[in-house]
C-alpha cells in the first residue's frame, strides 16, 4: 500500500509538473504539434479540393502580377480572366471531376500533367472571390517564388499550401504567446483547427482568422473594466468592423472575440444588441436577395415561411453542423485523398482531441475575467451564428437539405463549441445576468442546447 501511495503521489507530481511546463511553453508545444499535422494534410490532399480553390489560385496569380482587382464583367456568366493555358486546363479538369464525381481525389490529381506557369495565355471564366488584394499577399509570394524557380503548377498548389500553413502556424503560436499570461484558452482553441484546415489552402480565410486571433490576443493585455472601454474599442473595434465587412459570416467570431475582454457592462450590452441587430439585418437582406443572387429553384418566400412556422429551425441548422461537421476535415482524408496512408485520419483526430483537452486544463480562464461576460459572449455568438446560418441556408440551400454551404461553414462553430467548456460558471451567476442583453443571449443559448438532442435524433432517424 505504501508503495502504491508513493507511486500515486509521484504520478500526481509528474502531472502537475507537466502542466507547469505546458503553461510556460504552450506556444512552442502548439507549433511542434501543428507542424506535422499541416505537413500531412497538405501532402495528402490534392492540389484543388474545392471549386473555390481554383478561384483563389487564379486571384493569387493576378496579385503576383500586380493585377490587384479582377475585371468586372457586367454581362451574364462568369468574368473572363487571362491566365496561363496550363492553369486554365488544370482548373477546368478538376472542376469537371468535382461535378461528375463530387470529389477530386489524390489519385486523380496524380494523373494530371504538371503544367507550367510560363505556358501561353488563355481566358478562363471563373468565379473570383472579392477579397481585398492584401489578403492574397502570402499566396502571391508563393506563386511568384514558384514561377521564379520553375516549379510546376501542380507542385505550387500542393507545396504552396504547406508554406502557407507554416506561416499561419507562426501567427497562431504568436497569438498564443501573447495571450499566455492572461490564460485565455479561447485563442489557442481558435488557432488549433483553423490554422490546420484553412491555413493549408489558398483561401484568405486563414489570414483573416489569424489576424482576428492576433488582435484579440493583444486586447487581452487590457485589464477589464469600464475605464478601458474606449481604449478597447479604439484598438480592436476597427479591425473587427473590417473583418465583418469583408466576410459577413465572421460576425459571430467578431462578437465572441469582442465580448471577451475589457468592456464595461453598459458598453457590452450596447455592443451585443448592436451586433445581433446587424446580423438580423444581414439575414433579412439575404432573404430578399434578387433572383440572380439566389440558387436555382430556391423560393425565398417559401424559405421564410418555413422559418416562421418552425422558429427552432434556425438553431436546428446550427446544431446540425455542430454534430456533423467538427471532424469533417479528418474524415475527408478517407474520401478526398484516397491515399494509401489515409488511415492516419483517426489517429490525427484523436491526437487533436487530446491536445485540445490539455490546452483547456492547462489554461483555465483568468480570475479577472467575469464569468458572466464570457457566458454572455457565448450565448450571443450562438444566436448570431444561428441567424447567419439561416441567411446562408435560405439563399443557397433548399429547405430540408444539408447543403454544401452549410457543410463548408460548419468549421466556424468549432472554436465556439470548445470555448464553452472552460467558460462554464463554477458558481451561481447572480447579478451578472441583470442585463437584458445578457438575459436574452443566455435564454437563446439554453434554447440552442435544448435543440441539440432533437437534431441529433432527427439526424439518426430523418423520419422523426
Amino acid at each position: 500500500m505504501r508503495r502504491l501511495s508513493k507511486l500515486t503521489r509521484t504520478a500526481v507530481q509528474a502531472v502537475r509538473h507537466g502542466l507547469v511546463i505546458f503553461r510556460r511553453h504552450t506556444a512552442l508545444i502548439y507549433a511542434v504539434y501543428a507542424f506535422p499535422l499541416v505537413l500531412i494534410v497538405s501532402s495528402l490532399t490534392p492540389p484543388l479540393i474545392a471549386p473555390d480553390e481554383g478561384g483563389h489560385a487564379i486571384r493569387s496569380l493576378m496579385v503576383s502580377e500586380l493585377r490587384l482587382f479582377p475585371k468586372n464583367d457586367p454581362g451574364p456568366g462568369l468574368t473572363p480572366q487571362d491566365v496561363p493555358t496550363d492553369l486554365r486546363d488544370f482548373v477546368m479538369v478538376t472542376h469537371q471531376q468535382l461535378r461528375d464525381e463530387g470529389v477530386f481525389g489524390w489519385r486523380a490529381a496524380q494523373a494530371l500533367p504538371e503544367g507550367s506557369w510560363s505556358s501561353e495565355r488563355s481566358e478562363i471564366r471563373s468565379a473570383i472571390d472579392g477579397y481585398f488584394p492584401l489578403f492574397y499577399v502570402p499566396q502571391a509570394v508563393v506563386v511568384t517564388t514558384a514561377r521564379l524557380f520553375g516549379v510546376s503548377i501542380s507542385d505550387t498548389l500542393r507545396y504552396g499550401r504547406l508554406a502557407l500553413g507554416l506561416l499561419f502556424i507562426s501567427l497562431a503560436a504568436l497569438a498564443i504567446h501573447i495571450a499566455r499570461r492572461g490564460k485565455f484558452a479561447f485563442f489557442i482553441l481558435l488557432a488549433l483547427p483553423m490554422v490546420v484546415f484553412l491555413g493549408t489552402s489558398f483561401s484568405p480565410d486563414a489570414w483573416l482568422i489569424a489576424s482576428a486571433a492576433l488582435g484579440g490576443a493583444a486586447a487581452t493585455r487590457i485589464v477589464p473594466g469600464q475605464g478601458d472601454a474606449k481604449t478597447w474599442l479604439k484598438r480592436y473595434g476597427l479591425a473587427l468592423i473590417v473583418l465583418v465587412a469583408i466576410k459577413p459570416v465572421h460576425i459571430a467570431l467578431a462578437l465572441t472575440t469582442w465580448t471577451q475582454g475589457g468592456i464595461g457592462w453598459a458598453v457590452r450590452t450596447k455592443l451585443v444588441v448592436t451586433v445581433l441587430a446587424a446580423t438580423a439585418i444581414l439575414w433579412t437582406v439575404l432573404v430578399v436577395s434578387p433572383p440572380d443572387r439566389v440558387a436555382d429553384n430556391i423560393d425565398p418566400g417559401a424559405q421564410m415561411e418555413f422559418l416562421l412556422e418552425s422558429p427552432g429551425a434556425v438553431f436546428g441548422i446550427a446544431a446540425s453542423n455542430l454534430l456533423n461537421q467538427p471532424f469533417l476535415p479528418m474524415r475527408q482524408l478517407f474520401v478526398v485523398t484516397d491515399h494509401p496512408n489515409a488511415y492516419a485520419g483517426p489517429g490525427l483526430t484523436a491526437f487533436l482531441s487530446l491536445v485540445v483537452l490539455a490546452v483547456i486544463f492547462a489554461n483555465p480562464p483568468s480570475a479577472r475575467q467575469p464569468t458572466g461576460a464570457r457566458v454572455m459572449g457565448i450565448g450571443g455568438a450562438v444566436l448570431a451564428y444561428g441567424l447567419t446560418y439561416a441567411a446562408l441556408y435560405l439563399v443557397w440551400t433548399p429547405v430540408g437539405s444539408p447543403g454544401p454551404v452549410m457543410g463548408v461553414q460548419g468549421r466556424y462553430l468549432i472554436p465556439i463549441l470548445l470555448m464553452a467548456i472552460p467558460s462554464l460558471p463554477p458558481r451561481p451567476l447572480g447579478r451578472n445576468f441583470a442585463s437584458p442583453a445578457a438575459l436574452l443571449t443566455s435564454v437563446m443559448a439554453a434554447y440552442f442546447l435544448l435543440v441539440v438532442p432533437w437534431t441529433f435524433a432527427h439526424y439518426l432517424n430523418p423520419g422523426l
